[in-house]
C-alpha cells in the first residue's frame, strides 16, 4: 500500500514529496506494472536519465494513475489483506490478534483517504 499511496497523496499527507519513489530511483510494483503496459516505453525514456525532472516524474505517475495500475496493486494487498486475515484466526487469542486482524484493513483505508 505504500507504493501506492506514494502516487495518490498529498505532499502535505505524505509529509514528503509525492512521487519521491520514483523520484530516488525506486522501481516500485505499479511502476513495474506500467513499464509492462502500453506507456511501458514511454516511461522507460522517461526515466532513461537519473536523475528525473520533476516534469518527468509528474508524467509518469499520471501514466501509472490513468493505466489503473494503483487500483491493480490496490486489489492485490485487498486479496492479501483477506488472506492475511483469515489466517490469522488460526492464532491464539492474544492482543496482538485483534491488532494484526485489522492492520490490512487500516493500511488501505489510509491509500483511500489519501486520494485527492
Amino acid at each position: 500500500t505504500d507504493d501506492a499511496l506514494d502516487l495518490v497523496a498529498t505532499d502535505e499527507f505524505l509529509g514528503k514529496p509525492a512521487g519521491s519513489d520514483i523520484g530516488e530511483g525506486k522501481f516500485t510494483l505499479p511502476l513495474l506494472y506500467a513499464l509492462e503496459g502500453t506507456d511501458g516505453p514511454h516511461i522507460r525514456e522517461l526515466l532513461a536519465e537519473h536523475p528525473y525532472t520533476a516534469g518527468a516524474i509528474d508524467e509518469v505517475i499520471r501514466m501509472i494513475r490513468a493505466g489503473g495500475f494503483v487500483d491493480q496493486v490496490l486489489d492485490e494487498a485487498r486479496t492479501r489483506a483477506l488472506t492475511a486475515a483469515s489466517v490469522i484466526t488460526d492464532l491464539p487469542p492474544i492482543p496482538a490478534r485483534s491488532v494484526l486482524s485489522g492492520l490490512g484493513d487500516y493500511l488501505l483505508a489510509q491509500v483511500e483517504q489519501a486520494r485527492f
